[in-house]
């Protein structure tokens, strides 16, 4: 019996990290119908399988986490019944699948913790599996450009899923599990040393995505870790080394024109893959080296109790004045906190150019999409415009030509796209799921956790390897969350911007109304860039042509006709 489960224990990271990448890269980036319908069944179909052999084989007794398992199935109720009033029910439809195949990964979940409920090892070790494989696969589309991403034009990583925010927030997720791997004091040694170079490509491919969105969640995601973790010193150097190495090798990379500048040829990207390629291998195997001497040290001379003490507060008091610092020398710079504050929500500033300061800059075009989004919110304040619509719906609010089909943020997304309806279930939702994690973790103050009938609360709850699992387990949904508040896309608003060049329903929407202006809404007199509805019209004057297909083609600059202004 305890072979057999300790074998099972042992298989379910590797089930669960395949099954993670199947998902990755079967769905890529999850813009081609096909390829997410296919993956959302059988998304479906595994998560139904495991909630019967939950109901089977699991423990009698109440099931943990149903008040948010309710609350998630009301917001995929409302994301299918929006399709109602949605302006574009095919996008909404779409998106009522998406929520749908989570909802059973979710119920699945919580079924699961019955038949195993210390499993928090094992399904961090999974994710991690799922994590590391994509991350590893962008930094060989950068070695083996010409089999791996030859027809990519951007210069930030972004395979396999096609979008460098979504690379980004994978490794990100998988800091605070890569900090979990290498503190810990059980499990074998050699799992701790490959959480060093775990951390190092997983430091190097933030840093080549140049996401600050994922810079943002990443450091999110460490610093709560030490705050929370009284597992400080034996972290330090999983973070500090690999982020050293990385931070030298992405230097380097930022330094050449096919990491910086977009369209670069193929022939470029393969001058500097041998370079880099080596690069990385050595960062690999000086980590591997780092690590092993750490865990030789640590297992031949291990730190005081003292010493242990004092390293925990100062990298408690660098985590949180961190933060402070940044913000005091943004306020004494030249330009002052104003303006950068004024550069991050402003209409009129557009994204800084690529390259390395870019993570430092503060200028973003997420200023001019949230505002669309409150435009598209007070056109129908109490249910939106529909899942998914906010694509069509900003149309009639934009300034210029801009292509996107998110608002770069979760809450003005949610406004936009479910009202006020929407964002009260997904606010219900957030918390009764951080309220489940508290008490799960035992980081819920006591007082709270106090039984009726009893005098005093429950005793404190030590910091053992199972507790220490599950709060790196919160931490990984946390890091998303961040994500998504600051760049809640997909990679559809930059593949299908790329694949059509200069929006194809744009030009109709310009026609009808001029930029600034707003038309007053009404469901019958859609704009025309609406397609897929009887009665809608496609302009005339946008339509596209076999030469101006490509965005990256001289001729589509120059043969694209231009729409005719309504005169007055």
């Amino acid at each position: 019996m305890s072979r057999s489960y300790s074998v099972a224990a042992s298989a379910v990271p590797l089930i669960l990290g395949a099954a993670l990448v199947g998902v990755a890269f079967g769905a890529e980036g999850g813009t081609e119908l096909t390829r997410t319908s296919v993956t959302g069944v059988l998304m479906v179909l595994v998560s139904g399988i495991l909630i019967g052999a939950a109901f089977l084989w699991g423990r009698a007794g109440t099931i943990r986490g149903m008040t948010t398992l309710l609350l998630f199935a009301l917001l995929a109720f409302l994301t299918a019944v929006s399709i109602l009033w949605s302006i574009v029910p095919e996008l909404s439809y779409v998106e009522a699948g998406r929520t749908f195949s989570y909802l059973a990964v979710f119920a699945a979940a919580v079924a699961t913790a019955k038949v195993a409920p210390r499993a928090a090892p094992q399904l961090l070790l999974g994710i991690l599996i799922g994590a590391i494989v994509p991350v590893a696969y962008a930094l060989a589309s950068r070695v083996w450009p010409g089999a791996l991403a030859e027809n990519e034009v951007s210069n930030r990583l972004g395979q396999p899923f096609d979008y460098w925010n979504a690379v980004g927030c994978v490794a990100a997720m998988a800091v605070p599990i890569t900090l979990w791997l290498g503190s810990r004091r059980v499990g074998p040694a050699i799992a701790r040393v490959l959480a060093y170079p775990s951390m190092g490509v997983c430091i190097l491919a933030i840093l080549l995505t140049q996401s600050r969105g994922a810079a943002a969640a990443a450091a999110v995601g460490a610093v709560a870790w030490f705050v929370l973790v009284p597992l400080r010193l034996r972290s330090l150097p999983v973070l500090v080394l690999p982020l050293i190495g990385a931070s030298a090798v992405a230097a380097w990379a930022l330094s050449k024109d096919p990491f910086t500048k977009s369209l670069q040829p193929l022939s470029a990207k393969e001058a500097v893959a041998g370079d880099f390629g080596a690069l990385i291998l050595l960062l690999v195997v000086l980590l591997v080296l780092v690590g092993a001497a750490v865990e030789i040290v640590v297992e031949h001379r291990a730190p005081s109790a003292r010493l242990r003490r004092r390293v925990g507060v100062v990298a408690v008091a660098v985590a949180c004045l961190a933060p402070l610092g940044a913000f005091t020398s943004v306020a004494f710079s030249e330009r002052g906190i104003g303006d950068r504050i004024h550069e991050l929500t402003s209409e009129t500033e557009v994204a800084p150019q690529e390259g390395g300061g870019r993570v430092f800059a503060a200028s973003s075009s997420r200023g001019k999409y949230w505002r669309e989004a409150f435009r598209v919110f007070k056109d129908r304040p109490l249910e939106g415009v529909g899942a998914g619509a906010f694509e069509k719906a900003r149309l009639r609010h934009r300034t210029d030509q801009s292509v996107t089909q998110h608002a770069h943020g979760w809450i003005p997304q949610t406004m936009a796209d479910f009202g006020l309806i929407g964002l009260a279930i997904t606010t219900l939702l957030m918390l009764t799921w951080a309220l489940a994690a508290l008490s799960a973790t035992g980081l819920l103050p006591r007082r709270f956790t106090r039984r009726e009938g009893d005098d005093e609360p429950p005793p404190r709850r030590d910091w053992d390897f199972e507790r220490i699992a599950l709060v790196t387990l919160a931490l990984v949904p946390v890091v998303y969350g961040v994500q998504a508040l600051l760049a809640w896309t997909s990679p559809g608003a930059v593949r299908s911007a790329r694949k059509r060049g200069p929006s194809r329903w744009s030009g109709g929407c310009a026609a009808r109304t001029a930029p600034g202006s707003r038309a007053p809404w009404s469901r019958s007199a859609r704009p025309c860039c609406w397609p897929g509805r009887s009665g809608s019209r496609r302009p005339r004057t946008v339509r596209p042509t076999r030469r101006s297909r490509s965005p990256t083609s001289a001729s589509s600059t120059r043969r694209s006709p231009r729409p005719r202004m309504p005169r007055g």
